[in-house]
């Protein structure tokens, strides 16, 4: 059969899009994910999230190449495996981005296309159920229910306090009229359950009869009738198989896997389509640039009261696992980070915040062989760039779909990144070192506590730096020649295809991305419908 919409990602923004645009009975929709189901206790328990995440079961795990800037390392640029995408697999951290992010959008593509902050509140409220209720700014009847942290640790409040007594103001609702500030987390968790875009949006309609989904469907490419896209070519189980659309196909793989589909579809720079044998369909030299990622430094202390990491026990298991099985709630039950501050870090300089600083009540050793607990209490402050001017960028390695991307990675290319790190990592060990946190620290792990100076300091993010997980921008919206697609989201050169997931974010947002992609989702919907 021909379908009317095609959607090719089962992820943050995929997921709105097949709950939308199959609402209407006689549109038939079929959506194509990558991964397998989301039934698994490390996706559907919270505190399973390190796991999950670092699961090729869930992860596409995408490795970049050598980073000149980051001393020579590679590391490793997730994607979700899974249906919900990367939502199934997040620190589920509930935060939308500066008031300003939405409106530099809507400035870099002429002020079309109705992206500024005021045209997507709407889209942020309509797709949320707030524990805050109706307001300005939220939502109490969307499909994503949205939880404040059911069991905060006590060192949180000690982190409001050591931030308050540096300067950053105290903000009850970052999602809010602002987001500077210090102020708790929200996480997409429900019941003490992983609310993930596939929960949220997908599962709810998955008996629709107009609505099919096919996981473990891996997508090679989009073939093209007189310029308009008709057919996706896929696997599954080994099989060779096809999809024909009436209507749209829609790319919704993600930051990583989108840019790559289309590369492989002939859409992109031709002359690296031409060095693996692609017909060019559309030139298209942004496709696979401009990649954006917030670059992540971790600022760890020692602590006198019990961590999330020291309670990694089998007592531990018992009492928090029975705590969550009961009652949704304690540490299994809460987002990665149940803190936050967004903070100025030259505020004679800057008009709004350039660093975001969690708090994260678990020690964690970020060394050569990987991510491990750390066997004392610790909390960890991670820092990010809110907005980076470092640039990356991905190609592909072969035209074979099951060869991934190349990833050249250039985290902290740009001098003003670095500084803002540094700086960042100061702030946090101010925190650290407050008269609020005095009775219970106990000293730096990460950096080292004599690493004090500009230099060192450097040194130190050069060598620890991480991707945080946002990577944004390979297929960005715009009205310039490096723009991939229009402000409705339409590939530019074709006809019948369109972009809709965190891929066509021109710039990275302040915070963290899993909210701004599910509202993509909810406007792209509108614009795919004609609304």
């Amino acid at each position: 059969m021909a379908w009317d919409y095609i959607i090719v990602g089962a992820g943050s923004a995929g997921c709105v899009l097949a709950h939308r645009l199959s609402a209407k009975p006689g549109n038939r929709v079929l959506v194509l994910e990558g991964g397998g189901n989301d039934t698994s206790p490390l996706v559907r328990i919270p505190a399973g999230e390190i796991k999950a995440i670092l699961n090729p079961r869930f992860n596409w795990m995408y490795m970049s190449e050598a980073d000149p800037s980051l001393n020579g390392r590679d590391a490793m640029w997730p994607g979700g495996k899974v249906l919900g995408g990367s939502s199934s697999i997040n620190g589920m951290i509930y935060l939308r981005g500066q008031h300003e992010d939405y409106d530099d959008w809507a400035r870099t593509i002429g002020n079309t296309g109705a992206w500024s902050y005021r045209d997507v509140l709407p889209y942020f409220k309509r797709m949320e159920t707030n524990p805050l209720g109706p307001s300005e700014y939220h939502g109490d009847s969307g499909p994503l229910v949205v939880s404040d942290v059911p069991t905060p640790h006590p060192l949180a409040r000690v982190f409001y306090e050591g931030a308050k007594e540096i300067g950053i103001p105290f903000n009850p609702d970052v999602n809010g009229e602002r987001q500077e500030g210090v102020g708790p987390n929200q996480g997409t968790i429900r019941f003490g359950r992983r609310n993930s875009a596939a929960r949220a949006f997908l599962r709810p309609v998955m008996d629709r009869p107009n609505l099919s989904v096919e996981t473990e469907a891996k997508v090679d490419k989009v073939v093209f009738e007189e310029g308009r896209a008709r057919t996706v070519v896929y696997s599954r189980g080994g099989e060779r198989r096809e999809a024909t659309a009436d209507g749209e196909i829609i790319l919704s793989a993600g930051a990583i896997a989108s840019p790559t589909i289309l590369l492989r579809s002939g859409i992109g720079p031709g002359a690296d389509l031409s060095q693996f044998g692609i017909p060019v369909v559309a030139e298209s030299p942004g496709v696979g640039n401009n990649l954006q990622e917030h670059p992540a430094a971790w600022v760890a202390g020692y602590v006198d009261v019990s961590t999330y990491n020291t309670e990694v026990t089998p007592s531990g298991w018992v009492r928090h696992g029975l705590n969550w099985l009961l009652r949704g709630k304690g540490p299994a039950a809460s987002p990665i980070a149940q803190a936050v501050a967004f903070v100025r870090t030259r505020p004679e300089e800057e008009e709004r915040p350039d660093i975001q600083i969690h708090f994260i009540p678990t020690g964690y050793d970020f060394g050569p062989n990987g991510i491990k607990l750390l066997d004392r209490p610790a909390i960890t402050l991670p820092v990010n760039v809110c907005r980076p001017k470092s640039r990356s960028r991905l190609t592909l390695r072969s035209a074979d779909p099951n060869d991934a991307p190349r990833i050249f990675s250039n985290l902290l290319g740009d001098e003003d990144d670095v500084r803002r790190m540094v700086d960042g990592c100061k702030i946090s060990r101010a925190i650290f070192e407050s008269n609020a946190f005095k009775p219970h620290y106990q000293g730096l792990f990460m950096p080292a506590p004599d690493k004090r100076s500009d230099a060192d300091l450097e040194a130190y993010v050069r060598a620890y730096t991480l991707p945080a997980y946002h990577p944004v921008g390979t297929c960005k919206m715009g009205i310039d020649d490096m723009a991939v697609v229009d402000p409705e989201l339409r590939v530019r050169g074709v006809q019948g295809l369109r972009v809709i997931d965190a891929s066509i974010m021109p710039i990275v947002p302040s915070s963290n991305t899993n909210a701004p992609s599910i509202m993509v989702g909810e406007k792209g919907s509108d614009l795919v419908l004609g609304r």
